[in-house]
């Protein structure tokens, strides 16, 4: 049977009345990344509450009991690194294992593989080992080409045509800065659920992982920017904004598709 996001929310929360969206929220996270994830929760599954966390809380661990979907958004990989390094990510992982889900966009999708690949070679770089390691390979970013890449200014931000593999359907998704994961179809623990369309060889740009009792997905690109929310922080691009809103719709399709995965 089918449900509306409506009748969703409705069942989950009967089934889980105590627990909410957990969206972190510590230093790292973009303000527009921390604002698209709340606001697309909130349009979409108006019925699941939504609680920002905090390092702090993380490492407290008791966030747990009441969490249904972890959620690290994009910003930067590094400073969520010095937040969770030990404690908070033991957290996280535990959670997960135990049935949790985990739900990374764009540096929080980097920030759960085994390993990250970013900028090699320039001044930007960041290559190193994590510790979550939900995706048991590399993510390698950005997707389009080292150098591509601005933290001040997006100047990379473009739609990325995303092939959903079960369905065979297209979608245009808001990019910056995403990864690839590396090897994705080696894994059993991991379903390739969109690939990049116009990339070379089109590699996974959207993964389930499996891990343990609990599931972590990972997305290279952006579903959660709303045409509005491209609208707010980035008016000096026109052409991106008109764009967006064409395909609102059905950005906003793909992002209830990728959550629904986890409910």
């Amino acid at each position: 049977m089918l449900y509306t996001n409506c009748q969703l929310s409705i069942i989950v929360e009967l089934m889980h009345p105590d627990k909410a969206i957990c969206i972190y929220s510590g230093e790292g996270v973009g303000e527009r990344s921390l604002d698209s994830a709340v606001s697309s929760f909130k349009e979409s599954f108006e019925d699941l509450p939504i609680k920002l966390i905090t390092p702090k809380e993380v490492i407290d661990g008791k966030w747990k009991n009441d969490c249904l979907i972890f959620v690290m958004p994009g910003g930067a990989d590094i400073p969520y690194l010095n937040a969770l390094a030990g404690k908070g990510n033991k957290e996280i992982a535990a959670f997960v294992h135990d049935g949790g889900k985990y739900l990374g966009f764009c540096a929080g999708a980097y920030y759960a593989c085994k390993e990250i690949e970013f900028e090699k070679g320039t001044g930007l770089e960041v290559v190193g080992e994590r510790e979550l390691k939900f995706f048991p390979a590399k993510a390698v970013g950005p997707a389009y080409g080292i150098g591509t890449y601005c933290y001040d200014k997006p100047i990379d931000s473009r739609l990325s045509p995303v092939i959903e593999l079960s369905s065979s359907v297209t979608y245009n998704i808001y990019y910056s800065g995403g990864c690839y994961f590396e090897g994705a179809e080696r894994f059993t623990t991991v379903s390739i659920i969109a690939r990049y369309s116009d990339i070379e060889g089109m590699p996974a740009a959207v993964v389930e992982c499996t891990v343990g009792k609990g599931k972590a997905l990972l997305s290279g690109v952006h579903p959660e920017f709303s045409h509005s929310i491209v609208a707010k922080y980035a008016s000096d691009r026109p052409s991106l904004i008109k764009e967006m809103e064409i395909i609102e719709k059905r950005r906003k399709e793909f992002f209830e598709s990728l959550i629904k995965r986890l409910l």
